[in-house]
């Protein structure tokens, strides 16, 4: 595809954000008043994937938190519950420009993420079962989705990448071992 339309030499330095764009995300972030030198970004929802879980997401809050980490998340109304959310409304440039900006990126298996992990910002990218399939021949399975969607194949991936499988509440546990363990050291 990138030779089909001839990017073979683009690289993230190649991107280009507007004065603008950058100017609505410091006010966005000063409005929220997010630490933008020590934060994780953190995408738990997706169209195609099963969200990772309202309860799930307070504990991941909380143990970055602990952390010393701010958190911003990219979600939608139901996930405000969490305690000291930090939220708003991105544009895709916005979110590209944020996430390249934090120590960290979080995210569930999406186009959304696809795009983001050319930030090169290290990445847990998570797999969890397709959702909203009712024909049988829809792929079910987490681990089904990471063999048939894993980023780590396409091209200029950010190789600091790490992708996890999801099928039980309990797969969180090692996940956020990992990311402790990423950010602590």
């Amino acid at each position: 595809m990138f030779e089909y339309f001839s990017f073979d030499s683009l690289s993230i330095n190649d991107i280009q954000i507007s004065p603008e764009t950058k100017n609505s995300l410091d006010q966005k972030m000063m409005d929220l008043s997010l630490n933008q030198d020590k934060f994780v970004f953190v995408s738990p929802q997706a169209n195609t994937c099963s969200d990772i879980d309202v309860s799930t997401c307070a504990r991941l809050q909380d143990m970055l938190t602990k952390l010393g980490y701010d958190v911003f998340w990219n979600v939608s109304n139901q996930y405000l519950e969490i305690n000291n959310i930090k939220s708003c409304f991105l544009s895709l440039q916005e979110a590209f420009v944020l996430v390249k900006k934090a120590k960290y990126f979080i995210a569930l298996r999406s186009g959304f993420a696809e795009l983001l992990v050319w930030s090169q910002t290290p990445s847990c990218i998570i797999y969890t079962a397709f959702k909203h399939r009712n024909n049988e021949n829809y792929i079910r399975s987490a681990k089904l989705c990471l063999e048939g969607f894993t980023l780590t194949k396409a091209p200029r991936c950010n190789m600091d990448l790490k992708e996890f499988v999801v099928e039980t509440k309990e797969d969180y546990d090692e996940i956020f071992a990992e990311i402790k363990e990423d950010l602590c050291h």
